[in-house]
């Protein structure tokens, strides 16, 4: 099946959407979910860790002999949320040579609905701290713009918002070049 993924274009994969699965047992990685990474790494099928918990996570990372992805997750240390990334998630991403890219969702931004800053500066305040902690070139935009952007402010959902996180880098510091990184560049280098 994954060789069938491969086959049809599919380029990462999703190991699991909020539930348990046959790949793990108590967050340890079963035979089968090790042939399954073994699979997705032989055939360069990138490893999606969004949506695992914590232990799944570092199971993930160590297992594979390939880099990973987090394609819509933000950083637990701004918004403490589950399934957010820890601190030991994002140091073994960045020895492994992985990818975050933070999610424009709601529920991943804030670490509860008592808003104080509006969205932008919360997803650059995630930005700020993945630099520190990952560096630069791990960093990107996953947005998660699931269910018709049901879950998605509306200050990061209008046709100014990368222009407004673009102005926003800008005023905090962040050169064209880290920006076009952020934006693009760290994905399209990720996934060659």
């Amino acid at each position: 099946m994954i060789q069938t993924y491969k086959d049809l274009g599919i380029n990462y994969i999703t190991l699991v959407n909020n539930k348990s699965d046959v790949l793990f047992l108590d967050s340890r990685l079963t035979d089968f979910g090790k042939c399954v990474i073994e699979k997705m790494n032989e055939v360069d099928i990138k490893i999606d860790i969004s949506h695992l918990d914590e232990g799944e996570m570092l199971e993930v990372i160590k297992y594979s002999k390939a880099p990973v992805i987090a394609s819509h997750s933000n950083a637990r240390h701004i918004a403490r949320m589950d399934y957010n990334l820890s601190n030991k998630v994002l140091e073994e991403i960045k020895r492994n040579q992985g990818l975050v890219l933070l999610s424009f969702n709601t529920n991943g931004l804030y670490e509860t609905d008592n808003r104080i800053k509006d969205e932008i500066e919360q997803l650059a305040d995630h930005i700020d701290y993945l630099k520190t902690i990952i560096g630069i070139n791990r960093i990107g935009l996953g947005t998660d713009l699931q269910a018709y952007g049901k879950y998605v402010p509306s200050g990061l959902s209008n046709e100014e918002t990368y222009m407004n996180i673009q102005n926003l880098l800008i005023t905090r510091g962040y050169p064209i070049n880290e920006i076009e990184l952020i934006f693009y560049k760290n994905y399209i280098n990720f996934m060659k």
